[in-house]
């Protein structure tokens, strides 16, 4: 399993690779977590629910110049846990919407309940 950067126990920086705009994109993604969550079970799916597909980059490509960034926080809620992200371009400024290979814009999504499931 490739490692990833924990400056903090509960934060965790990673790069995915996933096609945004009808383009590959790299995104830096910042993810922070309860501690009590497992990440990689926590990562990957918020991940599925925000991308309609993506893919681990190995850890090296964190340092390489990324498309866009990410930022998922997620908290304890009476609920559970709630998801709030936002994701923006590094390249321009511009207005444009953000969309992913299924024509979802995910820099509109909502906060979301998340479900962990035991397998």
């Amino acid at each position: 399993m490739k490692s990833i950067s924990t400056p903090h126990p509960n934060n965790v920086s990673l790069t995915i690779g996933t096609k945004l705009n009808d383009h590959p994109a790299l995104v830096n993604a910042y993810f922070i977590l309860p501690q009590e969550l497992d990440q990689w079970a926590t990562i990957s799916c918020v991940l599925k629910h925000l991308f309609s597909s993506f893919y681990f980059e190995d850890d090296c490509m964190r340092f390489e110049p990324h498309d866009y960034e990410m930022t998922v926080e997620i908290s304890k809620h009476t609920k559970g846990y709630i998801v709030r992200s936002g994701i923006k371009s590094t390249k321009t400024d511009s207005q444009e919407p953000i969309i992913n290979a299924l024509h979802t814009r995910v820099d509109t999504i909502s906060d979301f309940y998340l479900r962990i499931v035991d397998e």
